[in-house]
């Protein structure tokens, strides 16, 4: 499977699934002319060079800071005045930024916009539904479903990740309090994406983990 690869005004997909953003480097440093030392930005999110590459994952190399007499980065004050607070609010509750962040490097604050900026990032795609995970309960399509709470806490997890991948482990670290048996893919396939809500036509599995798409 193939990932995007983004480098100024190049964007390419490459069958990268598998390897880390260190031999991505060395393999791209030809095609895109990559400079020796350069960030690396995952779905977003800057990463280290032993980050494993997924299937459909956005990898963007950036050169931090600019030419000299640049502003290399951001204030707080800058940030919201520009993205107003319903960007701030939305990039703090898919985890891209903190309620206190401090100032933003120039080439964090691209990628987090071109993020906010992304139509498959807006609310509207994203899926409409209530988990009550201490009840095992959810609401899906106007209608009230029981679920074992194992699962209403995997539900209640991507639900909140708006669209973005959660592993297994994410999930459990997630809901610690939450007492999981056995493996937990299996009982999503075997309950989850069958069940009769049709939640499961909205659950997307990959080697990334698992998420909701918009229906």
């Amino acid at each position: 499977m193939s990932v995007q690869i983004v480098y100024g005004s190049n964007q390419i997909n490459y069958d990268l699934e598998g390897v880390s953003v260190n031999e991505a480097k060395e393999i791209l440093k030809e095609v895109l002319n990559l400079p020796s030392v350069i960030d690396a930005y995952v779905n977003c999110k800057r990463v280290g060079e032993d980050y494993v590459l997924a299937a459909d994952d956005r990898l963007e190399f950036l050169k931090e800071g600019g030419s000299k007499g640049l502003q290399n980065s951001l204030d707080p004050e800058e940030f919201k005045r520009i993205w107003g607070e319903e960007g701030i609010a939305r990039l703090i509750e898919a985890g891209h930024l903190n309620e206190d962040n401090g100032p933003l490097p120039i080439s964090e604050f691209i990628s987090l916009n071109r993020w906010l900026t992304d139509p498959a990032n807006h609310p509207s795609n994203f899926v409409d539904m209530q988990v009550d995970v201490e009840q095992g309960a959810f609401v899906f399509n106007n209608t009230l479903y029981e679920i074992d709470i194992e699962l209403a806490a995997v539900l209640k997890c991507l639900h909140e990740a708006n669209g973005e991948f959660r592993t297994q482990r994410q999930i459990k670290s997630r809901f610690e309090h939450v007492k999981f048996f056995g493996r937990l893919d299996k009982k999503i396939t075997a309950i989850l994406l069958p069940h009769a809500s049709g939640v499961g036509r909205i659950i997307e599995s990959s080697s990334a983990g698992y998420r909701l798409k918009p229906h």
